[in-house]
């Protein structure tokens, strides 16, 4: 397996070796040597002992050999990084660092690296010449070191200015992934340095002499090439010291960081939820003081930007004084509770809110809950599409009724109407029996025309559906009416626009649904004194619906009434003035067109109904 390792290797060194000597070369700052250094980048990958003799003669340096050779080295070390996979990367790193540290220690004979604090005291700093109280002081201060040394649990390592280690403890070992036997030939702190960080090391052993410098961040290279993020604070063992020696604390950041990843996810992941949320969220301190709301909640609240929000109480959202919300906030945040609640509210914007609201306690210090979080969740929508629902099935249900009813009065009527039209043909009959007639028969009429509609709104047929066009099929009806309209003083204008598609449509049911409208506006009107009587009759394109609206200046239709106005047999006209199915039946057309019929209306505000049909292709209906 390390053999075709190797084979790998071997390659990668062929095709990196001019960037390898480029950068090392650049950092080390050598010349006149280009192919000594190839040399060497060539047998790393052999199984035989570098052959440095060459580079030393031309170095005439040994300190800069060694530099050298360790710039190789971690140039190495990064170039295969991406390329290998972890089991081959480790493997080839040990072997280069084996064989780099063996070039070295030919020619550099460093002292094995102390793993405590007495022997590398002993070693670099004592004075060979001490009187037994000196040396007892000492001791104990040794003592004292190694213990403090002992109990951290960050790494420390001394240094001298050539950047060999003389010290490294424990801590330091399970870091880099060194064992005891690796420190036996010395090792130097440019065999962990990525070439990114050698600068700052050189100027940090540059002045060793100067107060401690703050903390900063560097990356070492572990025993087995893997990049370790330390946070590194360093200084001179001691001020007054003759010994150029450096004393650091290396804390491995790999925990920190991997935790930071982590949080900034979080954050991100949660960010994206509070953004991207369909429900409207606020959140509060434990003031009831707004600290952030989404879009969503922005929206729902109709300011303009979340700064419209922020730094308010969550009580000032509303147009009126309100403080209801503020004192759930408030009794959530104290007893970390959870509370929800509907809600509705006409916000200071100018816009309502209508649906339920969830508010949750913000626990961040344990034991105090530091805000609130409130989610909105608007019910209108859902409250209009169970209207709607309500309202089908109580047509559904009716309409079986009214059908059953139908029936049964139109045979009797039937009877009624063909009698009667017989008994007038009889030429004996007197006026006034005939007048009695004629009256009988016009009743009966209009009985049967009233039992058509109610056959008509309950029974669920096919529409005969071709292609139409809605200006010409209002057209039509509104010749029906003008002369009426206008007879009874009614200013009536009719706007077509220009362009609009055709539908696909039942021609004739449109023009009872338009009928309809047009006489419910005529009788509302016949109802205005002292002012002028208006009605407006425009169509246009929206999106993709066709929209024809009936407007009038009427009494309009009082809010408490409006869900049951397409209800049938429900009619605010006298009771000899309407049967009440006008609109029911106008609804069931415009529904079996996959359509809708919209009003908006207030007391002594008028009333508009509009129609909207989808412009549907040919191949839907």
């Amino acid at each position: 397996m390390e053999y075709s390792f190797m084979e790998k290797f071997a390659t990668l060194l062929r095709v990196h070796s001019e960037r390898i000597l480029e950068v090392a070369t650049e950092h080390v700052e050598v010349s006149d040597c280009s192919q000594e250094i190839g040399a060497v980048i060539e047998q790393l990958s052999g199984g035989v002992p570098l052959d440095v003799a060459p580079l030393r003669d031309k170095l005439s340096n040994d300190q800069l050999l060694a530099r050298l050779l360790r710039c190789i080295q971690s140039q190495v070390i990064e170039v295969i990084r991406e390329k290998l996979d972890t089991e081959a990367f480790a493997v080839i790193v040990v072997h280069i660092r084996t064989k780099i540290g063996e070039a070295i220690r030919q020619f550099v004979k460093s002292k094995p690296v102390a793993m405590n604090v007495c022997d590398c005291l002993q070693a670099h700093l004592l004075q060979d010449e001490q009187d037994d109280a000196d040396q007892s002081r000492s001791k104990q201060a040794h003592l004292l070191a190694e213990g403090i040394v002992s109990v951290l649990r960050d790494s420390v390592f001394v240094l001298d200015l050539y950047g060999n280690f003389i010290f490294l403890n424990q801590q330091a070992l399970n870091m880099t992934k060194f064992v005891a036997q690796d420190l036996e030939g010395g090792l130097s702190i440019y065999d962990l340095l990525p070439l990114d960080y050698a600068d700052i090391v050189d100027m940090w052993l540059e002045s060793p002499g100067t107060k401690a410098r703050s903390p900063f961040t560097i990356e070492f290279n572990a025993k087995d090439g893997e990049r370790v993020l330390v946070e590194i604070s360093a200084g001179p063992l001691a001020e007054s010291m003759e010994i150029p020696i450096v004393v650091a604390v290396a804390r491995d950041m790999r925990l920190e960081r991997r935790l930071e990843m982590k949080l900034h996810e979080a954050n991100r992941y949660f960010g994206a939820l509070f953004t991207n949320s369909t429900s409207g969220i606020i959140v509060t301190d434990s003031d009831a003081v707004i600290v952030d709301a989404n879009p969503v909640a922005v929206s729902l609240c109709g300011a303009e930007d979340v700064s419209d929000l922020a730094g308010i109480s969550i009580d000032e959202i509303s147009a009126a004084p309100d403080n209801s919300l503020k004192v759930r906030v408030l009794e959530v945040v104290e007893n970390q509770s959870v509370v929800r609640r509907p809600f509705s509210l006409m916000t200071r914007f100018g816009a309502s809110i209508d649906g339920d609201s969830l508010i949750i306690p913000v626990v961040v210090s344990e034991g105090k809950a530091d805000g609130a979080l409130i989610m909105f969740v608007d019910a209108s929508d859902e409250t209009q599409m169970r209207e709607t629902l309500v309202q089908s099935e109580r047509l559904s249900a009716l309409g079986e009724l009214v059908a059953g009813v139908a029936h049964e009065l139109n045979n009797p009527l039937t009877g009624i109407m063909g009698y009667s039209q017989l008994l007038l043909k009889e030429m004996e009959i007197p006026d006034k029996r005939k007048s009695q007639l004629e009256h009988i028969a016009i009743e009966a009429s209009r009985c049967q025309r009233i039992v058509q509609g109610l056959l008509s709104f309950a029974r669920h047929r096919d529409s005969e559906k071709t292609q139409q066009n809605i200006n010409d099929t209002l057209r039509e009806t509104v010749e029906l009416r003008e002369y009426q309209l206008r007879a009874d003083g009614i200013d009536f204008t009719a706007e077509y626009a220009p362009g609009i598609p055709l539908v696909f449509a039942d021609h004739h049911a449109l023009q009872q649904v338009f009928l309809n409208l047009v006489n419910n506006a005529h009788h509302a009107l016949l109802n205005i004194e002292g002012r002028k009587r208006e009605l407006r009759i425009e169509t246009k394109l929206r999106d993709d619906s066709v929209c024809v609206s009936f407007r009038d200046n009427g009494s309009g239709i009082p809010r408490d009434i409006q869900s049951r106005i397409f209800d049938p047999f429900f009619t605010t006209k006298d009771v000899d003035s309407g049967t009440g199915l006008g609109l029911s039946v106008s609804y069931g057309i415009v529904q079996n067109h996959h359509g809708h019929i919209l009003l908006k209306s207030g007391k002594n505000k008028g009333s508009t109904f509009t129609v909207v049909l989808p412009i549907l292709e040919q191949d839907e209906t």
